[in-house]
């Protein structure tokens, strides 16, 4: 299984869960959609045709009509939890956070509280009478992102080290909560790491950051919301060394290098 997955393209996403049913030990596996871009084996894109399988670059006219359902698809859109009751969605998600930043007041009941998620598509009711959180809600706004688990490796990874290279690792922290209401956290963190020098000013001494707080602010949130989401093995991550800062994310870079 592990050697298959190195071949598979990193947008393949699918996971095994064992469950019991009637005594009965049954392993479902559970393949999520492609997004963005077919999924590949060894850099190959294949189709079925028939009861056989070929390389999808032979047949233009199925390649034209699979790239046209790909290019609808939308990861924010995409359900990270399903089949939801309100009192569940309230738990998951750090929903004050959501109404302190878009300076609303917060509503008194669950009821408006839902409808608020439900117009910004932080949730969506189904079909059933349930309701489900976006992959949009859930990064966003999770109270614990390793709760989703297809977005778990989306967390952002703060790692320092000693010297200049990676061999001598001081600490790492990944941080579990949403972007939006994990960001200052995330940002203070990162800033409490970074050298600071003092300058003596006439009778005072005054603390200045090596890397301006508005920069390493800006890198931050590109790194967030600039990444490939459809990659679902890796995430962001800061590295922290004595001479540099290193800020990474999934994906080809939107210039050329």
């Amino acid at each position: 299984q592990i050697e298959g997955e190195r071949k598979l393209g990193h947008n393949a996403n699918f996971s095994f869960y064992d469950v019991y049913i009637d005594e009965k030990h049954v392993v479902v596996l559970i393949i999520l959609k492609a997004i963005y871009k077919v999924v590949t084996f060894k850099n190959i894109a294949y189709t079925r045709v028939g009861s056989y399988k070929k390389q999808l670059k032979k047949y233009p006219a199925i390649e034209v009509q699979l790239w046209e359902k790909i290019n609808r698809a939308k990861f924010e859109e995409l359900l990270a939890k399903h089949d939801l009751q309100k009192t569940e969605i309230l738990a998951l998600l750090d929903y004050s956070s959501y109404f302190d930043l878009l300076k609303i007041s917060l509503p008194t009941d669950s009821d408006g509280i839902i409808h608020y998620l439900l117009e910004d598509k932080i949730i969506v009711k189904q079909d059933n009478g349930f309701y489900g959180i976006t992959n949009l809600g859930a990064i966003m706004f999770a109270k614990k992102i390793s709760d989703f688990p297809n977005i778990a490796r989306k967390a952002l990874r703060v790692i320092q080290y000693k010297g200049s290279s990676k061999v001598d690792t001081i600490r790492e922290n990944v941080f579990n909560r949403g972007y939006a209401n994990g960001f200052e956290e995330m940002v203070q963190y990162i800033e409490g790491l970074l050298p600071t020098r003092e300058v003596i000013e006439g009778p005072l001494r005054k603390v200045y950051n090596v890397y301006p707080p508005i920069s390493l602010r800006e890198l931050v949130a590109n790194a967030l919301v600039h990444q490939d989401l459809s990659i679902s093995g890796t995430g962001p991550t800061v590295e922290i060394f004595d001479n540099r800062i290193e800020i990474t994310n999934p994906g080809v870079p939107l210039v050329d290098i």
